[in-house]
């Protein structure tokens, strides 16, 4: 199903974000391989999902995350 999704967010930020994410998604996945970017309607929010078949992040850099360097 296909639809418009309105949402209120800080635009520079929101494109930021979707930037970051969109183009990691891209830079870390073999080439031919699809990224699908896809936002619903969950109650009253909104889920934004970007999705790829990456290799993904190595465990000892997923465990360190959102460590600040």
């Amino acid at each position: 199903m296909y639809g418009d999704v309105l949402l209120q967010a800080d635009e520079l930020l929101l494109k930021r974000i979707m930037d970051n994410l969109i183009t990691n998604a891209k830079k870390y996945t073999p080439e031919g391989t699809k990224v699908i970017v896809e936002a619903q309607h969950t109650g009253k929010k909104v889920m934004l999902t970007i999705a790829d078949q990456g290799p993904g992040i190595p465990q000892e850099e997923l465990d360190n995350l959102f460590d600040r360097y």
